[in-house]
């Protein structure tokens, strides 16, 4: 069973019980047995602690410096205002690090721009169910993904894929409200559009949805994005996966429905 562990008020699903990840167009395993539980806890509890050590930061700190990024990271989350979505929680699911050593890592900015405007449709989702959702998967940096057996063209690695519970409720429920948000389209706030302003300000980025990233199915028509310095939008359409205990989404740009 998965374990809950309560960080700094942050739910982390520390140990996901079931393979996350086997759809057609992943193909990878991130099972329970691949996972370190004692380290990533220690990892998520040095997060947490970090974020509210260091407080605000004001300048764009190095992805390498991990706890001014993580707490980087975190702040932007926050600053979306989003009423269910939290920079900790976010930043934690990050803390994995499997049984022979390979950790996890936040996305690199241009990643943290794609999740920024992908974290205002998952707030939608949340919306429509009705019960919590937890994250499960975001984000997979590159050796990560190889030392579980990931796809090489993951979404997850180009920051475009989530795998979520719906707390309360079920992988089919999570799927059908998905299913129904189709070609939704995500119109965010003044505010949202600013933070990624800023991150892409702050990095040098240019828009963050332009081509795929590692080869991974991707179609930058197919979602429209736009920003401009007070607005962002962008269709959200992409790959549905069910699961026993999760259901994978991610933003190709092109739909496709799968069960695992």
């Amino acid at each position: 069973m998965a374990t809950l562990v309560d960080l700094a008020g942050l739910q982390l699903d520390a140990l996901p019980a079931q393979p996350i990840d086997a759809g057609p167009d992943e193909g990878m395993e991130e099972s329970a047995a691949a996972l370190d539980l004692g380290a990533s806890l220690a990892r998520a509890e040095r997060h947490a602690d970090a974020i509210h050590r260091l407080g605000a930061v004001f300048a764009p700190p190095s992805p390498d410096d991990r706890a001014a990024y993580g707490t980087y990271v975190a702040q932007c989350v926050d600053a979306l205002r989003l009423p269910n979505i939290s920079g900790r929680e976010v930043v934690a699911v990050h803390a994995r690090q499997t049984r022979t050593g390979v950790k996890n890592r936040l996305p690199k900015p241009w990643g943290l721009y794609r999740l920024l405007a992908l974290l205002v449709y998952d707030q939608k989702v949340r919306d429509h169910l009705g019960v919590p959702l937890r994250f499960n998967s975001i984000h997979r940096d590159g050796p990560y993904n190889a030392a579980i057996g990931g796809a090489s063209k993951s979404a997850h690695r180009a920051c475009t894929a989530r795998d979520r519970v719906a707390v309360g409720s079920s992988p089919r429920a999570l799927a059908e409200v998905e299913a129904s948000l189709r070609r939704v389209h995500v119109e965010l706030t003044t505010g949202q559009a600013r933070v990624l302003a800023a991150v892409a300000a702050d990095y040098g980025l240019g828009p963050a949805f332009t081509e795929s990233v590692f080869g991974e199915p991707f179609s930058r028509r197919g979602l429209g994005f736009t920003a401009e310095a007070d607005r962002a939008s962008y269709t959200y359409v992409g790959g549905i996966g069910r699961y026993a205990t999760f259901v994978h989404g991610d933003a190709r740009g092109v739909a496709a429905t799968w069960r695992g």
